[in-house]
């Protein structure tokens, strides 16, 4: 949960800093372009955004502070009305922008989720028509592709869909064009909803990328709730790819998030403007962590206010999908909203999972792959602080998933309320006899793990035999209560001592350190 006082603060500081910065930081233009320089990134993985409801200035200065982060865009150009009839709007000097940067162009279709214009650009009196001037438009401005975002239509439709894609890759794809396409989220076959109008696996063998629109889980019309939760978003991920090659699969990300009043009209707001409205109304917004997503709650004079939005750590989140089902990538809707904090960390997270504090540390392999498993988490802020010291809760909370501990019964410590967000995880490591408390009722949830204390941990957590009575370490007498267990896991070399011919048992482990340790524990873990 962010404080009131955090985030007064927060904004204070951010403005002064901006203004005292932004002269110092002019607008890159195409006068101050350096010679054959790109921005695109070289990474496996790939990243798009959306571009909407700008002019050249607006997109331009919005691409400029993502520089680095994203491979293209696709532009608001294209659209079908009722009848099926194709209005188009280029900017050829938008589009020369994107290319003396190195970022591909592609405009989209739409059709404004209006199903009778979805219907009619689909209909055999149209098809044709509509085929051959969005394949001269691409061809005309240069543009790197076309994207057909059609949303909506008729299930009647689903037929008639893919004939319209077959229609368009030919000639596409002779003239060296890309096609793509932005399709709804299912998390199963036969939704009963508009998603039942994509026959996916047939889209996915014609087209070059599909982007599943893996947002609006709650949208304007629905009641208040995430735009996409990040058990919705897997669960998403996970169909999509029973469908589609992952080698082909986007997912689309939500730079958005949706504000409702008295329950109903949750429109679309940009993460600045919920800021504001958080320090406006003095309410604080809170960490919903079984939705992975912020929530905010006030009463202004227009009635019960309710907004769900995202930050860098949510998104970051739900990239993590990318690489726990190998997807191509990530496209967001829409540029210009984002919290703009995620770039500092886009490229180095989407292409190996790196906090922006991460990027060479010396453990950053073993954080990425525990990060990867759902084992590690960062902070609200996008960071990973790996050498922040680690608690006792963090710790068997880690540890708990690591075994996927069964259920536990309900612990009675003063100190771990009903609340507590790491209540179930003690209460799985004290029913398998992993740990205790402290003594008088408490477990000390944020007191600092010992290195003698989680050898005890780690030997009861993987039943690790004793070795030795006696120790090897000056400071580590046999009677220690720890010396066992210190004993063998040094044996195994999950732990060491230092140089001096002591283990400093009373040391506290930093997330880095537990990181690395869980690592060493991973050829055990797979003998279970």
């Amino acid at each position: 949960m962010r404080t009131r006082a955090w985030l007064i603060g927060f904004l204070c500081f951010s403005l002064t800093l901006l203004a005292f910065l932004s002269p110092l930081l002019p607008f890159v233009g195409p006068d101050r372009l350096l010679a054959n320089e790109s921005w695109a990134p070289k990474g496996a993985k790939e990243a798009y955004v959306y571009l909407y409801a700008g002019n050249r200035s607006a997109y331009q200065q919005q691409l400029t502070k993502s520089r680095g982060n994203i491979n293209g865009v696709f532009l608001p150009w294209l659209e079908v009305d009722k009848e099926g009839r194709l209005t188009t709007k280029a900017d050829p000097e938008l589009l020369q922008w994107l290319h003396d940067r190195g970022l591909k162009g592609a405009p989209f279709l739409t059709n404004n989720f209006d199903w009778v214009a979805g219907d009619a650009a689909l209909s055999p009196e149209r098809m044709t028509s509509l085929v051959n001037e969005l394949v001269a438009f691409v061809n005309q401005t240069g543009a790197d592709g076309l994207n057909i975002d059609l949303e909506n239509f008729s299930v009647g439709k689903r037929s008639a869909y893919v004939s319209f894609l077959q229609a368009l890759a030919g000639p596409l794809h002779a003239k060296g064009k890309t096609l793509s396409v932005a399709v709804a989220p299912a998390t199963r076959a036969n939704t009963g909803d508009w998603a039942d109008a994509y026959d996916y696996r047939a889209i996915g063998s014609i087209v070059d990328k599909v982007i599943v629109m893996a947002y609006d889980e709650h949208w304007s019309t629905s009641q208040p709730g995430p735009v996409a939760s990040i058990g919705w978003v897997d669960n998403v991920a996970r169909y999509m790819v029973s469908t589609i090659p992952p080698e082909k699969l986007i997912l689309g990300i939500p730079f958005y998030g949706r504000h409702w009043v008295n329950g109903k009209n949750g429109n679309g707001v940009g993460y600045d403007r919920a800021l504001r409205l958080s320090a406006e109304n003095r309410a604080p917004i809170e960490w919903i962590a079984a939705q992975g997503a912020f929530r905010l709650r006030y009463t202004g004079t227009n009635g019960q206010n309710e907004l769900w939005l995202d930050n860098t750590a949510s998104l970051q989140a739900k990239m993590r999908l990318v690489h726990v089902y190998d997807l191509a990538g990530v496209a967001a809707w829409r540029l210009g909203l984002e919290d703009t904090q995620l770039w500092d960390s886009f490229q180095p997270w989407l292409q190996e999972l790196k906090f922006s504090d991460t990027r060479n540390h010396w453990a950053a392999k073993e954080i990425s792959e525990l990060v990867k498993q759902g084992l590690l988490s960062g902070s609200p802020d996008g960071t990973f602080d790996p050498e922040r010291k680690i608690t006792r809760a963090e710790a068997v909370q880690l540890i708990a998933r690591h075994l996927k501990l069964p259920a536990g019964s309900s612990v009675s410590f003063r100190d771990i309320p009903n609340d507590y967000w790491a209540k179930d995880a003690i209460a799985r490591a004290v029913k398998a006899g992993l740990i205790k408390g402290r003594g008088d009722g408490l477990f000390a949830p944020n007191e600092t793990m010992t290195r003698a204390e989680l050898a005890l941990l780690l030997q009861r957590a993987y039943s690790i035999q004793n070795v030795s009575s006696s120790s090897r370490f000056w400071d580590v007498p046999s009677q220690h209560y720890a010396a066992q267990a210190i004993a063998a896991l040094t044996s195994r070399g999950w732990l060491t001592g230092f140089n001096d011919g002591s283990f400093q048992p009373d040391q506290s482990m930093t997330r880095a350190q537990l990181a690395v340790l869980i690592q060493r524990t991973q050829p055990v873990i797979s003998l279970y």
